[in-house]
């Protein structure tokens, strides 16, 4: 949509449309059978537009017969056409009928060395003629004259300000209707620049482009509305509300003819991004708000209706912030990036019929009104809201740019950082729950609310909640304004870090929302410097020596002053040592093209794939010192993709980046867990859990800990109270499976939450465990059973070299573990047996008691070859006893056999 002007009607006006085009307001075809009568009222109002240039000196010039005359220089010389050269040239912006003209004198008077300050005249005359844009030198129109000789005399060194009105340029003839206009002011007085005892100079200040339209509310599109009067109509008119689709703006030519949404209303998801596939080619909008040529569309992306605000000249900030046309094309350019990231199709779930259905919307959609007097500041901030995005002031003119991922533009480490600090946000600060308001279409398009809560403030009611409003003028879909909700509460929880720091102002090549990479040795977050030499064999000298951890893997980054080179894995030659010398490096750059470290680099070194803090620029400030001050704030890519995910708020991993604990978001390490089994009071068998943990070393800011435990895939946390014992007993668990084990710490401001512990990576604060259901029951201590020699009669015989020992674990085991097909907890055919009773002991004595060999195993079978027996003392007759153990400790009643190995029969 695009941006409409509304304002009260009065009691009899004529319904009016604007077109987007030159012909600006014209009548509304359904009401053409009325247009005269309401056309012709005579309402005594004229359309004021005022433009403020800024002050441009008249030149020394005379016109004569339609040519201009310098009087310096000689006639034959100087009789130049009026179009070609001479005065000051101003062109209208708009159709008008007539103009007020302001010049400024900062001084008018002449000195006399005996008399002192006298009166002194200057004439100037202004000319006019219809603007004619197929001429572009004008020739074919002559000029019209307002004043060929407009006289100012004074003696006055205050500014003097003199108002020329040009009439009704219809009455002369000049104008049959509203045109534009050439404007030119000629100074008739020969200047006297470099004299200083007369001061005369003459400046443009001001025009006053008018039109003697006879309409109350000009470029306004308004509704007459006839209602019969009825008992039920007493008191006060009704509220009518109508539903309008808005003014049409500027586009990129590659988007002309593609319409935004189907005729169903789904978005032209397909349209749109194939028309970003073939390219913006020619660089042009459809329509020149300067010359007013070409054609205007609809549209609702944000980002061309802000440019259209920004550089409208009647109703925008086109008059009062002039771009230099040398910068237009980068300011375009940067705006159509933002534009196409603004129409990215993001999915999203709609819930209003029979059942949910999966579609596509743009990422950013604009539907707004302007009908309330504010400051243009406040509605670009407004505007800018809609789409994440930032406006700052840079180079004269209006900047935006949209929070979204970003590739780092270059990196600061102690080579180049100065006085370098950093902030957090206070935790009461942090909101952990959003109150949204934005205009709903399902309630008539009036304001509805939602509330959006953190999972910290959802997984523990007893949180103290901290809400912040958040009001989304311009956004009419509750998915869209979900999303800007969801990135509001992540990012104020997870872009709680400010750091600042001072650069040389030769070395920034950054501008406001771009994002650097930052090491600095007081977070610790990695090593940096700059490189000193690269050898021949690729050997590359850093400028700090490191020293290398050899369990550790490595990554550099490294800057020229081109590009940041992508982050890549080096190999140490020393570990253990303080060094300065790594393995050849070469690498890919963000361009695609071969990349390798040279001398003067800026690298930064670091364990895991994190070895450049990454934050976002939020100011720079040049200081007097010839130094530039950046202020930025921690930047995670996954903030985008977890506000654009249909979840309630999505899983985002934060990195840490530091080598050092943050003291407030320290975690406790070495978590582990055991079940155990114990009797209770009442001599009942349960089956509990130990969690053990390892408090944070050196924090004064740490409590104590919480456990949460669930089964693992679920978030139906069950909680324990807070410790600092490093332990924690769950009491019963009565459900078998895979449980997730979370122990979060407590701090003197705040606590730790779920997602804080599981994100970090390094310390580990949770673990996982499978607990199995298994009571202890006596009749485990029977001892096995089936105790016999494989393959043979149970009286202990055996025959050849081998005794093959084999029987069968106690019946209470296999009472309790019987499962059916398909319900085995360690896979199909396996049972879980070794999840609570560790192992056998064999012992196998002589005859005579003394024991010849003691082993423990899990199989169910021993075989006792001839070479043991060889070992142990050879002997036809011995004892095998087995004993079953538990993971309790427990140990069954031994069973034994006897077993013996007869001699053969004597040879006959």
């Amino acid at each position: 949509m695009g941006i409409v002007f509304v304002q009260t009607t009065p009691d009899k006006a004529l319904p009016l449309l604007w077109d987007g085009n030159r012909n600006a307001l014209k009548a509304d075809p359904a009401w053409a059978p009325f247009a005269d009568y309401w056309y012709y009222q005579n309402l005594g109002l004229s359309a004021l537009y005022s433009s403020i240039e800024q002050f441009t000196k008249i030149p020394d010039c005379i016109i004569q017969n339609n040519r201009v005359l310098q009087p310096n220089l000689s006639t034959n010389n100087t009789t130049l056409t009026i179009s070609s050269l001479g005065g000051t040239r101003l062109l209208t912006t708009k159709e008008v009928e007539a103009f007020r003209l302001t010049l400024s004198l900062p001084g008018l008077y002449a000195i006399n060395d005996k008399t002192g300050y006298l009166s002194t005249t200057v004439s100037v005359g202004i000319y006019c003629r219809v603007y004619n844009p197929a001429d572009p030198n004008n020739t074919t129109n002559p000029w019209h004259v307002v004043n060929a000789n407009y006289a100012i005399s004074g003696k006055q060194r205050a500014e003097i300000l003199k108002t020329i009105d040009s009439g009704d340029l219809r009455n002369v003839g000049l104008l049959s209707k509203p045109e534009y206009l050439d404007i030119l002011i000629v100074r008739n007085t020969p200047s006297h620049t470099g004299n200083m005892k007369i001061i005369d100079e003459v400046y443009v200040k001001e025009l006053t482009e008018i039109n003697y339209a006879q309409i109350a509310y000009n470029n306004t599109a308004l509704l007459g509305v006839k209602i019969r009067a009825t008992d039920q109509l007493s008191g006060q008119p009704p509220t009518i509300t109508t539903l309008v689709k808005g003014t049409k703006i500027a586009i990129p030519s590659n988007m002309e003819g593609v319409e935004r949404y189907n005729a169903d209303g789904s978005y032209n998801a397909a349209g749109i991004q194939a028309a970003y596939a073939a390219g913006w080619t020619d660089g042009k909008l459809t329509w020149d708000e300067v010359s007013h040529t070409g054609t205007k569309y609809w549209s609702d992306n944000p980002v061309w209706c802000l440019y259209d605000l920004l550089t409208n000249r009647r109703y925008g900030l086109g008059q009062y912030y002039p771009i230099n046309p040398d910068k237009l094309g980068l300011m375009q350019a940067q705006f159509y990036l933002m534009a196409k990231y603004c129409d990215e199709p993001v999915e999203y779930i709609d819930s209003t019929g029979a059942t949910d259905v999966v579609k596509y919307r743009p990422r950013f959609a604009l539907n707004i009104v302007l009908d309330q007097t504010k400051s243009a500041a406040e509605w670009v901030s407004q505007i800018c809201t809609c789409m994440r995005a930032v406006p700052f002031y840079s180079e004269g003119i209006f900047w935006i740019d949209i929070d979204r991922p970003k590739l780092p533009t270059q990196i600061f480490n102690m080579s180049n950082i100065k006085d370098y600090s950093q902030a957090g946000t206070s935790y009461r600060q942090i909101p952990n729950c959003m109150e949204v308001q934005y205009i709903n279409p399902l309630q008539n398009y009036e304001i509805d609310s939602f509330r959006l809560e953190s999972k910290e403030l959802q997984n523990n009611p007893q949180l103290e909640e901290r809400t912040k409003a958040l009001m989304l003028v311009g956004v009419t879909n509750f998915d869209q304004a979900k999303a800007l909700t969801k990135f509001t509460l992540l990012a104020a929880q997870n872009r709680a870090k400010m750091v600042t720091f001072k650069a040389g102002s030769d070395v920034i090549r950054s501008m406001v929302t771009d994002v650097i990479g930052i090491q600095h040795d007081v977070p610790q977050n990695g090593y940096g410097g700059k490189v000193v030499a690269v050898e021949e064999d690729g050997t590359v000298t850093l400028s700090e020596p490191v020293t290398f951890d050899s369990l550790m893997s490595y990554y550099i980054t490294l800057s020229d002053a081109a590009a940041v080179s992508e982050t890549v894995q080096i190999y140490p030659t020393e570990y253990g040592v303080p060094c300065s010398t790594i393995s050849p490096i070469s690498v890919t750059s963000n361009t695609g093209e071969p990349y390798v470290a040279n001398p003067g680099n800026n690298y930064i070194i670091g364990i895991a794939s994190n070895s450049v803090a990454l934050y976002r620029i939020a100011s720079l400030k040049r200081d007097q010192d010839a130094m530039c001050e950046v202020t930025a704030v921690d930047y995670y890519e996954d903030l985008y993709t977890a506000a654009d995910s249909t979840k309630d708020m999505g899983i985002l991993v934060i990195p840490n980046y530091s080598l050092l604990q943050n003291p407030l978001r320290s975690s406790v390490t070495g978590v582990t867990a055991s079940p155990k089994i114990y009797q209770d009071s009442t001599g009942s068998w349960k089956v509990g859990v130990d969690v053990f943990y390892d408090p944070p070393k050196n924090n004064s800011f740490w409590k104590g800990a919480m456990l949460y435990y669930a089964k693992s895939g679920t978030t139906n946390y069950q909680v324990l109270p807070e410790n600092s014992k490093g332990s924690f007993l769950i009491p019963d668990i009565t459900d078998p499976g895979q449980y997730t084990f979370i122990v979060t710490s407590t701090y003197t401001s705040g606590k730790q939450t779920v997602d804080d512990a599981l994100n970090d990576m390094q310390r580990h604060p949770w673990t996982t465990e499978y607990i199995n259901i298994y009571l202890p029951n006596d009749a485990f201590l029977e001892g096995v059973i089936a105790l016999g020699i494989e393959n043979q009669a149970n009286d202990g015989t055996f025959l050849g070299k081998d005794c093959i020992v084999t029987w069968k674990r106690p019946a209470a085991i296999d009472a309790i573990l019987s499962t059916s097909a398909g319900d085995e907890t360690l896979g199909a055919g396996v049972d879980s047996a070794g999840e609570w009773f560790k192992e056998y002991q064999i012992e196998v004595r002589g005859l005579d008691g003394t024991t010849r060999r003691t082993l423990r195993q899990l199989s169910e079978r021993f075989v006792y070859t001839h070479e043991m027996n060889y070992e142990d003392g050879i002997t036809r007759s011995f004892t095998v006893t087995v004993i079953a153990y538990d993971r309790l400790g427990r140990s069954s009643a031994p069973k034994t056999i006897t077993c013996s190995n007869p001699a053969p029969p004597a040879i006959s």
